[in-house]
C-alpha cells in the first residue's frame, strides 16, 4: 500500500478516534448534566412540598386556634352583664383552660371593664376598643403589647348590644417563635398579614427583605383579612444544594455514559459517517482503466476504478475500501459509483467505440445480500451507450454463500441483456472449483502478483499457468490485470489471453483524459500488444 494512503488512513483514524471520543465526552457531559438537573427538579419539588406543608401547618393552628366555635361562648357572652368582682374567677377560669388565650376582657357600654388578666393589659388595649367594636370576629394584630409577644384581639359582641361582649386576646407565641421560624434550606421565612384595621406584617427573622420578595406559598382568609406566606429559596439558590451526592451520582453517571456510547459507536459508524462526507465533499471521482484486445491491440473497454481526493491530492482508496467491506458498507459506495459512472459514459465519443465496448464495475459480494442490486445494474445498464455491455466484477475479498436470495441475484443479473459476470483477482481469495461452478462468470482477471511472477519465473508462474489452462478448460475468458513489461504481454498473448490491462497500455485516467485518449488516432498502435519478442526492445 502507498506510504501516502497509509498516513491517510492512519489519518482518518485519528480523526475517527476524536470524533468518537469526542461524542462520548459529549453524551456522557449531556447524561451529567441531565442527572443534575434532575436533582435539581428534586430538590425545587422537595422546597414546594415542605413550602406547602408549612402553609397548612399554619391554616391548622390558625383555624383551630380561633374562639368562634368553642363551647363556652355564650357563658362568657352572659358574663358581660355582671359586675367584675362577681364574675372575674370564672373568668381568669376560662382563660387557663384555653391554652391559646392570653386573656379575657369584658366590655359594657363600649368600655373595658373586666379581665382575666391586669389591669394594664386594659389600660393598654381601650385606645382600639373603637376599631374593635367596628370590626366583630376579625384579629386585630398588636405587636407593641408592652413586655410580651405579638398578640392578636377578636371582638366578640354580644347579640342584642352592640357596645357589649368580650375581648379575646390570643397568645400567638408558638405562632411567632415555632411556625413562622425559618426551616432551612427550603424555607426562609414566613409572615403572617393583617389587614385590619391597618395593614401589618409578622414575620419570622430573616437576613434581609429580599427573603419576603415573593411569597412560595400562600394562604389567605378573606374573611378575617389574615394571609399567611412562606419563603422559599430561588431556583438558582438550590444549586450550591447540588453539592456532594448528586454530584458524585451525575460523574459516574456521566462517565458510564461516555464508556457506552465509546463502545457503541463501532468503527460502522465511523466508515459511514465518513462515506457520506466523501459524498456530500465530491472527494470521489472515477477513473477509467483500458482494458486492450491483445490481438488487435486496440481499447475493448474500460475498468472503472475509485479515486478520492482527501487533501487535494488523488488516492487510490484500497484501504477505505477495505474497512467499507469489513463493515459490510461498499454496497452503499457503489450505488453511488454507478451513479457516476453513468454520467461519465454519457461522455465517450461514440464513434470511437468499437462493438461491445465493456464497463467493468467492481462490485463486493455482499452487493448479492442488497435487494437494490438488481434495480441498481438495471439503470446503469440503461444509462450506458447501447453498443456497451456492462461487466460486475466480484471481489474474492469476501466469499459468497450462495444461499437462496443470492442464487436468484445471480440468476437475475445474468438474465440481464448485455450484462456480464467477471471474478475479480482470481486466485487470491475465496475462490473453488465448486464456487466457479456456481458463480458460472464470464470473465476471470488475473490478479497482478501473477502477472508480475512472469518476469522471475517462480512457482506463481506454474499457478498462472494453471489458472489459465482451467479458465480455458471451461470456456471462460482471460483478463489479466498489472501487465507493465512487454515480456509479460508476450508471454500472456502466447497463452491464449484475450485481454490485458496494465501501466504498459495506459495508467487510470479522469473521463476528460479517457474522451482525449480514445480519440488519439495513434492510441491503436501505442498500446497494441508486441508481435514478436523481438519488438518487445
Amino acid at each position: 500500500m502507498p506510504v501516502r494512503t497509509t498516513a491517510t488512513c492512519s489519518l482518518l483514524r485519528q480523526r475517527y478516534l476524536l470524533h468518537r471520543g469526542g461524542l462520548a465526552l459529549v453524551a456522557g457531559i449531556v447524561c451529567a448534566l441531565l442527572s443534575l438537573f434532575s436533582s435539581y427538579q428534586q430538590l425545587r419539588q422537595q422546597a414546594l412540598q415542605q413550602q406547602h406543608k408549612a402553609v397548612q401547618q399554619l391554616r391548622d393552628y390558625f383555624e383551630t386556634q380561633q374562639p368562634f366555635s368553642r363551647n363556652w361562648q355564650n357563658r362568657l357572652l352572659t358574663l358581660s352583664h355582671y359586675p367584675c368582682a362577681q364574675v372575674q374567677p370564672q373568668l381568669q377560669q376560662a382563660a387557663t383552660q384555653d391554652h391559646s388565650a392570653r386573656s379575657y376582657l369584658l366590655v359594657q357600654q363600649g368600655q373595658i371593664h373586666c379581665s382575666s388578666s391586669t389591669a394594664d393589659e386594659a389600660r393598654m388595649l381601650q385606645p382600639y376598643l373603637d376599631l374593635l367594636l367596628q370590626h366583630p370576629r376579625t384579629p386585630m394584630l398588636l405587636k407593641e403589647m408592652t413586655g410580651s409577644a405579638p398578640v392578636l384581639v377578636y371582638w366578640w359582641p354580644h347579640s342584642s348590644q352592640a357596645e357589649q361582649g368580650v375581648l379575646y386576646v390570643q397568645d400567638i407565641y408558638p405562632l411567632t417563635h415555632i411556625l413562622l421560624r425559618p426551616q432551612l434550606p427550603y424555607i426562609t421565612g414566613l409572615s403572617m398579614d393583617v389587614s385590619y384595621p391597618y395593614p401589618q406584617t409578622l414575620r419570622s427573622i430573616a437576613p434581609d427583605d429580599a427573603t419576603f420578595a415573593t411569597p412560595k406559598a400562600r394562604w389567605q382568609d378573606s374573611a378575617h383579612h389574615v394571609t399567611l406566606n412562606v419563603y422559599g429559596p430561588e431556583g438558582w439558590q438550590l444549586v450550591p444544594l447540588l453539592s456532594g451526592m448528586p454530584v458524585s451520582v451525575a460523574l459516574l453517571l456521566g462517565l458510564c455514559v461516555f464508556m457506552l456510547v465509546f463502545h457503541l459507536y463501532s468503527d460502522r459508524h465511523h466508515f459511514s459517517h465518513d462515506l457520506r462526507a466523501l459524498i456530500r465533499q465530491k472527494k470521489l471521482r472515477m477513473h477509467y482503466q483500458p482494458l486492450i484486445d491483445c490481438q488487435s491491440g486496440r481499447c475493448v473497454g474500460v475498468e472503472a476504478l475509485l479515486r478520492w481526493t482527501p487533501h487535494g491530492i488523488t488516492q487510490s482508496p484500497d484501504a477505505f475500501i477495505s474497512q467499507l467491506e469489513q463493515h459490510h458498507l461498499m454496497p452503499h459506495l457503489t450505488h453511488h459509483l454507478m451513479q457516476l459512472i453513468a454520467q461519465d459514459m454519457q461522455r465517450l465519443p461514440l464513434d470511437n467505440l468499437p462493438a461491445g465496448f465493456r464497463v467493468s464495475v467492481n462490485i463486493s459480494p455482499d452487493h448479492f445480500n442488497e435487494p437494490a442490486l438488481l434495480d441498481n445494474t438495471r439503470t446503469l445498464r440503461q444509462a450506458l451507450p447501447t453498443q456497451t455491455r456492462l461487466i460486475l466484477e466480484i471481489t474474492e475479498r469476501s466469499p459468497l454463500h450462495f444461499n437462496a436470495s443470492q442464487i436468484r441475484q445471480l440468476d437475475a443479473l445474468q438474465a440481464l441483456s448485455d450484462v456480464h459476470l467477471a471474478l475479480d483477482d482470481f486466485g487470491t481469495g475465496h475462490c473453488t472449483l465448486g464456487y466457479l461452478n456456481q458463480l458460472r462468470p464470464d470473465y476471470l482477471k488475473i490478479d497482478k502478483r501473477f502477472t508480475a511472477s512472469i518476469d522471475a519465473q517462480g512457482m506463481d508462474t506454474v499457478v498462472l499457468d494453471s489458472i489459465i489452462a482451467l479458465a480455458q478448460r471451461l470456456g471462460i475468458a482471460l483478463i489479466a490485470e498489472g501487465v507493465e513489461s512487454g515480456v509479460q504481454a508476450m508471454y500472456l498473448r502466447q497463452k491464449g489471453v484475450q485481454t490485458l490491462q496494465g501501466f504498459l497500455f495506459a495508467r487510470p485516467m479522469r473521463i476528460e483524459e479517457l474522451q482525449e485518449w480514445l480519440q488519439n488516432p495513434m492510441q491503436k498502435f501505442a498500446g497494441a500488444c508486441p508481435l514478436s519478442l523481438e519488438s518487445i526492445h
